[in-house]
């Protein structure tokens, strides 16, 4: 499991932006959080 789906107890959609390891000088991710979480957010 990794550290996000840790944190939010369940499989999330993850996409690699930029890596060190392709040549970039950062490591990009993007994260697909689920709607139940983001609803969450949003009445908070």
């Amino acid at each position: 499991m990794k550290p996000w789906e840790f944190a939010f107890d369940q499989p999330l959609e993850v996409e690699m932006l930029e890596s060190a390891l392709q040549g970039d000088t950062r490591c990009t991710f993007r994260i697909a959080l689920p709607k139940e979480v983001l609803e969450k957010v949003e009445t908070s």
